[in-house]
């Protein structure tokens, strides 16, 4: 709660667009950095906007991570360019938090600077969970945007980002029985309490395929605390995860290196050759319940069909 809807900030990592799920409006400035940390102050142009009308609800095994990369295989990696995103529409309040955040951590996969949802009674009650009121900045009535879009999150289906780079999205039908063998839940665009809750469901008494290796890195000691208390901490463990303490470590090859020809599939941010260590290693970015179905049979799998 130190970021309130309505406020603008600026940061080196252009994953600052995560603070877009409760409506304020991240930017990340690289070498421009100097000027707010030094007077306060930022100079930028006020940026296009794209609207995107949220309808229905996610079907079972589906998450805000296949909705971004829904997106991505849909209208291409430039579609963003130089733009925000504006996440709305009756379908918005089936988004959590966790997704909505995921969702705006990742905009950049389809080019656009930066991201936001417009806050409703999810982010009502986000903030009163951390003791907050909030009076929120909503759209104009008469607000223009350079395009609309919508979109049934009930016809989302699981979707991956395929080697070598975060613009190559691939229906789970193409990539149905790829061979796994590393998962990795955790990083800025995962580990999040509903993440590891969605993995614990999958695992729950399983055991995770003999020479997978399955890494959980829950994005808090809050997040680690809370997923202990519901018991799901216990259930990974049993079925054979290895649980990390928060770090990003695991989103390149610091904690973790992939052997000559292996592959990962990740919640991680980036799968360009070499993220993870190996240049002949493969990356395949996914949804946490993809990662945790992946474990079970060592290859890629429907994340649907282990959550009905």
């Amino acid at each position: 709660c130190l970021v309130r809807p309505g406020m603008l900030a600026a940061h080196f990592d252009t994953h600052v667009s995560t603070i877009g799920a409760i409506g304020a409006l991240g930017f990340g400035l690289m070498k421009e950095m100097l000027m707010p940390l030094v007077t306060g102050k930022m100079w930028l142009e006020v940026p296009p906007a794209i609207r995107v009308n949220l309808e229905g609800a996610f079907s079972p095994g589906i998450s805000g991570r296949d909705l971004l990369h829904h997106l991505v295989a849909d209208f291409g990696p430039d579609w963003g360019n130089g733009k925000v995103v504006e996440f709305g529409g009756p379908g918005a309040k089936n988004v959590s938090m966790d997704d909505r955040m995921v969702i705006c951590d990742l905009i950049n996969y389809v080019g656009a600077i930066s991201a936001l949802f417009i806050p409703d009674q999810v982010t009502t009650g986000h903030l009163a969970a951390g003791g907050l009121e909030q009076d929120f900045l909503l759209p104009d009535d008469d607000a223009e945007y350079i395009e609309t879009v919508t979109c049934n999150l009930g016809e989302v289906k699981p979707t991956v980002i395929a080697p070598p780079s975060i613009a190559n999205a691939k229906s789970i039908e193409e990539m149905l029985g790829t061979e796994i063998h590393v998962g990795i839940i955790g990083t800025c665009a995962a580990g999040r309490l509903t993440d590891l809750e969605a993995a614990a469901r999958i695992l729950a008494g399983k055991k995770i395929k003999d020479g997978f290796k399955l890494f959980i890195i829950p994005s808090s000691n809050k997040t680690f605390l809370q997923a202990m208390e519901k018991g799901c901490i216990n259930t990974l463990v049993e079925a054979g995860a290895f649980i990390s303490s928060p770090t990003c470590d695991f989103c390149y090859a610091k904690a973790i290196y992939l052997g000559e020809g292996q592959r990962a599939i990740s919640t991680q941010t980036l799968n360009v050759p070499g993220r993870l260590g190996n240049l002949r290693g493969e990356i395949y970015l996914a949804s946490a319940e993809m990662v945790a179905a992946a474990a079970v049979c060592g290859r890629i799998e429907d994340s649907r069909r282990y959550s009905r």
